[in-house]
C-alpha cells in the first residue's frame, strides 16, 4: 500500500512506498527524522518533564554546572550526591487540583461513551476522572499534550455483539510532546499523520528471555497505522481504520492565538529557576561541609621540611586543614567566614518566592499581602483556571467524539446525546456566594423534610472527598436535629 505523505512541515527524506524503503538494519530516514518544531523545543520539554518528576538530570546530577576553576573531584562529588527540592510539581498539582475541585458534568446516552468513561485504558482500571487529571498535568507541564484513541483488536469480529463478548472497546492514552517526534498537517490545519517514538522492553511477558530496552516508531495516518522498530528496516506491524482522520486529540494548556502547534507551559521559566536552585543547593551543600569545622592555625616552629621540595612534611592531626604561619605564637582555631553560606541561602529563598509569584500562588514564607492584593492576585489566577478548563473541556469532547466513531459501525460522530461541561468559576467568592444562597433557601421555610434533604445534598457537594461513613453520620445528624421555622422565631432572637 502506498503511503502518501507530502507536507511542508516534514523534515528529512520522504518516500512514497514502504516496500521500496532502504534495505538496511534500521528504519528508513523518514521514519526516524524529527519535526523542526520538535528539534527547537525538545531540550525545554525534557527539562519541564524532569523538573516535575525529579528524574533525568536532577536525579543523575547532569543538570549541575561545572565551574571553570572547580576541582574535577569536587564536581564529581556534587553529581554523586544531588539534592533536588521540587518547587515545580506542587504548582502543576495545585492548578490541576483547583480545576477538578468542582464537579465536571458528564452525561451521555451513548453506551460506548459511558463505558469509556468507566474505563479509559486497556486494563480497565482508569476512570475518565483519572485520565482527565493526567491530561491536565501533562498539558500544564509541557504546554500541550496528545491523546491517542484506539481500539482493541479481536479475532473473528463481525458484529457489535462479538466486540462486547471479547471486550473490544475504544481506549485512550496520553502522549507527551517528547514522544511525538514528527507530524504533518493537511490544508485545514488538521493532522494528516503523526509519528510517535516509543520505548519498550523486548519479550517482557517471558521471564526466561533476555530483556532489552528498544525503540519503535508508531505512525498514524488518516486510514492506517504502521510500526517500525530499531534494527529492522521494514514494517513490523500495520493495520487500517475507517475513521478518515488521525485518531489524535491535541490538548493545549493555554489557547494560542498565533496558530502555533506548540503550547505554552505553566513552568516555562519556573523549571529553569528550579534548576538554578538545584545548582545553588548543591554548591551550598559542599560549602557547608567546607565551613562546618574550624581551621587550625599554628606556628611552623620546629616542623620538619622535605629535603627535596622544601615543603613541610604531612601533619597527622584531627582535621584535614592546617594553616601554618611564621615562627612564634600558639596554635589556635579560626572559623571560616559564613558570608558565602548566607549569600547562597538568601539567593535561594528569594528565588523560591519568585517562583511562587510567577505561578500566582501565595508563598507562605513571605509577608502576607493585603486583602486587596490577594483579591487581585486571585482574580488573575481564576481567569487562568477558566482558560485551562475550557481547553480541557474541548479536549474531552473531541476524545468522546473519537470514541463514538470507533464504537459505531457507521463512524457516527454526532455529539448531540453527550454533554461535557467544566466549571468556569474557581473563586473563593464563589464559595461565599454559594453558602449565602444555601442559607437563603433554608430561610424560605419550605418545610422540615425539604430542609433536611437540602442540607444532605449540600453536605455531599461541600465534602466531595468524604467517605461513605462520614456522609452517613452527617445525614443521621441532620435527620435527628430539630428544624426551626424562621417565621416562628421571636423577633430579636436571631439578631446575633
Amino acid at each position: 500500500m502506498a503511503l502518501d505523505i507530502d507536507d511542508s512541515n516534514v523534515t528529512g527524506t520522504i518516500i512514497t512506498d514502504v516496500a521500496n524503503s532502504d534495505k538496511s538494519d534500521s528504519p528508513p530516514d523518514w521514519v526516524t527524522c524529527n519535526h523542526v518544531d520538535y528539534e527547537a523545543n525538545i531540550v525545554d520539554w525534557t527539562l519541564f518533564g524532569d523538573a516535575v518528576t525529579g528524574k533525568g538530570g536532577f536525579k543523575d546530577g547532569t543538570y549541575l554546572i561545572e565551574h571553570k576553576r572547580e576541582d574535577p573531584a569536587r564536581y564529581t562529588k556534587r553529581k554523586e550526591t544531588p539534592s533536588y527540592i521540587n518547587h515545580t510539581a506542587p504548582i502543576i498539582d495545585t492548578y490541576t487540583g483547583h480545576i477538578y475541585k468542582k464537579e465536571v458534568v458528564r452525561k451521555s446516552d451513548d453506551p460506548a461513551v459511558e463505558a469509556f468513561w468507566e474505563s479509559t485504558n486497556r486494563k480497565g482500571e482508569k476512570s475518565i476522572e483519572l485520565l482527565a487529571k493526567e491530561i491536565s498535568r501533562a498539558s500544564s507541564t509541557f504546554g500541550h499534550c496528545f491523546v491517542i484513541v484506539d481500539k482493541k483488536i479481536g479475532d473473528n469480529v463481525e458484529t457489535q455483539e462479538d466486540e462486547a463478548n471479547q471486550d473490544i472497546r475504544p481506549y485512550a492514552y496520553v502522549v507527551n510532546p517528547t514522544q511525538l517526534i514528527n507530524w504533518g498537517l493537511d490544508e485545514d490545519g488538521n493532522f494528516a499523520w503523526i509519528n510517535i517514538k516509543e520505548t519498550f522492553i523486548t519479550d517482557e511477558d517471558d521471564p526466561a528471555a533476555e530483556h532489552a530496552l528498544m525503540v519503535r516508531y508508531r505512525i498514524w495516518t488518516k486510514d492506517e497505522w504502521l510500526v517500525f522498530e530499531e534494527g529492522k528496516s521494514s514494517v513490523v506491524a500495520r493495520g487500517t481504520h475507517a475513521l478518515g482522520e488521525v485518531p489524535v486529540v491535541m490538548v493545549s494548556n493555554i489557547h494560542m492565538t498565533d496558530g502555533s502547534a506548540v503550547g505554552r507551559s505553566d513552568i516555562q521559566d519556573i523549571a529553569k529557576l528550579n534548576r538554578d536552585i538545584f545548582n545553588w543547593q548543591s554548591e551550598l551543600k559542599i560549602l557547608l561541609g567546607d565551613t562546618v569545622f574550624n581551621i587550625l592555625i599554628m606556628p611552623a616552629d620546629g616542623l620538619e621540611k622535605d629535603s627535596d621540595t622544601g615543603d613541610y612534611k604531612e601533619l597527622n592531626l584531627g582535621t584535614d586543614r592546617v594553616l601554618l604561619y611564621g615562627e612564634g605564637g600558639e596554635p589556635k582555631f579560626i572559623a571560616p567566614s559564613q558570608d558565602s553560606v548566607e549569600s547562597y541561602e538568601t539567593r535561594i529563598l528569594n528565588t523560591v518566592e519568585d517562583i511562587y509569584k510567577m505561578a500566582r500562588l501565595d508563598y507562605r514564607g513571605g509577608v502576607t499581602p493585603s486583602g486587596v492584593a490577594m483579591q487581585f492576585k486571585f482574580e488573575k489566577t481564576n481567569q487562568i483556571l477558566a482558560d485551562k478548563a475550557a481547553n480541557l473541556e474541548n479536549g474531552e469532547k473531541r476524545i468522546a467524539r473519537l470514541v463514538k466513531m470507533f464504537a459505531s459501525t457507521t463512524g457516527d460522530a454526532n455529539m448531540d446525546d453527550t454533554t461535557i461541561q467544566y466549571p468556569q468559576e474557581f473563586g473563593l467568592q464563589d464559595m461565599e456566594r454559594e453558602l449565602k444562597m444555601h442559607g437563603d433557601v433554608l430561610d424560605l421555610g419550605l418545610g422540615e423534610m425539604f430542609g433536611k434533604e437540602y442540607k444532605k445534598n449540600v453536605a455531599i457537594q461541600l465534602l466531595p472527598n468524604a467517605n461513605e461513613k462520614i456522609i452517613t453520620e452527617i445525614h443521621e445528624e441532620i435527620d435527628s436535629e430539630e428544624m426551626v421555622d424562621p417565621d416562628l422565631v421571636p423577633e430579636g432572637e436571631n439578631d446575633e
